[in-house]
């Protein structure tokens, strides 16, 4: 089998000095106790120190208090596990916080003894900055589906539930979050009602739009709420359709009121034909 060729120590010092990752050396000068031994060029371009403010010193002396508990935790971590070890770092550079994917390689002796940690740390900042940002928009979303009036429900392509927000739990009478992957049409549509309902679903996803519809859906409890939806279909990042997307109000009291209305009408009209008829 053919082995790679061996880098020669003049690559090795080009990759060293020319990667935009940040390598560092340290010397481990017994239990807890670290130096810097040596750092690449981007180490020093990226956090804005001098040599002499970090080779030679202990790392007590280059990191905050703070930082320095956490960071010789991680050292200690990876040379118990004896091998490559990752954490992630946040730290203050040039007066910003940065945040680090950081990955240490132990260096034992004949002796077993670890003597070094080489470490290379990624800047992953932005990254991290891009996560927040989706995470937060996620979190406001997410209240906004808690906090709205409307019954929100969101089906996969099986019409599993995939997503069921506060108010369509209280509507329905489920514990929160007991729902996902659960089938939508078994769960909550009249058995003899699931095969149009099964068929207007198709419908929407095969035409990829969907409009307004109105239907019961079943509570926990056996009882009949009359919903007017809103409805539109869920496209994944390649465009393929993932499901649908449903807003619903319920009317059931709205629509009892006006059939009650209706009914008022209708009684008063028969008092005054049976009037019309006793005075003639």
């Amino acid at each position: 089998m053919d082995k790679r060729p061996e880098l020669t120590r003049e690559q090795l010092r080009l990759i060293y000095d020319n990667t935009s990752d940040l390598v560092f050396l340290i010397a481990v000068e017994g239990p807890g106790e670290y130096r810097v031994e040596h750092v690449n060029p981007a180490y020093l371009a990226r956090t804005g120190l001098r040599s002499e403010d970090i080779v030679a010193r202990p790392i007590t002396d280059v990191l905050k208090p703070d930082e320095h508990a956490y960071v010789r935790r991680q050292y200690g971590k990876a040379i118990e596990a004896g091998g490559s070890f990752a954490y992630e770092t946040r730290a203050q550079m040039r007066g910003e916080t940065i945040y680090l994917d950081t990955t240490l390689v132990p260096v034992f002796d004949d002796g077993g003894r670890c003597t070094h940690l080489i470490g290379v740390s990624r800047d992953v900042t932005d990254n991290k900055r891009e996560r927040q940002a989706l995470a937060q928009e996620k979190r406001r979303a997410e209240n906004y589906l808690d906090i709205a009036e409307a019954l929100i429900v969101a089906l996969d392509t099986e019409m599993r539930i995939t997503m069921l927000n506060r108010k369509g739990y209280r509507l329905l009478d489920y514990p929160q979050g007991s729902l996902t992957g659960r089938n939508w049409c078994e769960l909550c549509i009249d058995p003899d009602k699931r095969a149009a309902f099964e068929r207007g679903f198709r419908d929407f996803l095969d035409r990829g739009e969907a409009d307004s519809n109105v239907n019961y859906v079943i509570t926990r409890g056996g009882e009949r709420r009359l919903i007017s939806w809103a409805n539109a279909v869920i496209r994944d990042e390649n465009g393929a359709i993932a499901g649908l997307l449903s807003s619903g109000e319920d009317i059931s009291d709205r629509k009892r009121a006006e059939q009650a209305m209706i009914a008022s009408q209708r009684v008063l009209a028969a008092d005054e034909v049976v009037s019309g008829v006793a005075h003639d």
